[in-house]
């Protein structure tokens, strides 16, 4: 089970993986407190961020990282209501292509613990990928 979802963006590739692969920049268009990694392929991946006053934190393995075209990595969280291994872990998959002046941005989340979590997280991507369209254009104008 996945959710896919497309948004073109006012930006170079360059510029929006940049945003994508700075720990510093995420928190300013994502609702997360702290990003932490190396950002070295297999390297390790911490998203914090509060849901409803309780801290929380995903943790995960970055899968590919080609500059300026594509940024996946997997991630677990103890809310999902399952065990930390590789088969329940949730993965992001971005891919990005230049349109003219324009990036093309596929986000692709898989291996999602049920429908009722795609349900719940459809509209959230909605958001998010709006608040990092909005960021990347506006960090680039």
């Amino acid at each position: 089970m996945n959710i896919s979802k497309n948004i073109e963006i006012t930006a170079s590739p360059s510029a929006v993986y940049k945003a994508l692969t700075t720990s510093e920049t995420i928190i300013q268009y994502f609702p997360l407190d702290l990003v932490e990694s190396n950002w070295q392929l297999g390297g390790k991946i911490s998203l914090t961020g509060t849901i409803n006053g309780e801290k929380s934190i995903d943790t995960g393995v970055i899968t590919a990282l080609e500059p300026n075209k594509v940024f996946a990595y997997t991630y677990w969280n103890e809310n999902h209501g399952s065990i930390d291994s590789v088969e329940s872990q949730i993965k992001i998959h971005y891919t990005i292509q230049q349109d003219g002046t324009n990036s093309k941005v596929k986000m692709t989340q898989s291996n999602l613990p049920g429908s009722a979590y795609k349900i719940m997280m459809e509209p959230i991507w909605d958001h998010l990928l709006n608040s990092f369209k909005q960021y990347v254009e506006s960090a680039t104008a």
